[in-house]
């Protein structure tokens, strides 16, 4: 029987999933399609500040957050499939 890795193939990782995106559409993605993956939208900022998980930083001019983070899903979903076992 297969696991729910093994069935994330190139197929379910579609070429629009290469374009960077939100931490707040990446959320939503993941929870959608992949939602074994899944991650909030504060818990990946934490993964993208503490340099865990591939992204783009976008210097703002904000005055709460001087950095906006963006992610692609693809790079996302095959980073957690090396590195996120599950139990």
């Amino acid at each position: 029987m297969k696991t729910q890795e093994e069935n994330i193939t190139e197929e379910t990782i579609t070429f629009d999933m290469l374009k960077p995106v939100s931490l707040r559409v990446a959320s939503e993605t993941l929870k959608e399609k992949f939602p074994h993956f899944y991650f909030s939208e504060t818990q990946l900022r934490c993964m993208c500040i503490k340099r865990l998980v591939p992204h783009i930083e976008m210097p703002t001019c904000g005055m709460r957050r001087k950095v906006r983070y963006m992610v692609r899903i693809r790079e996302l979903v095959n980073h957690f499939k090396k590195h996120y076992k599950p139990a």
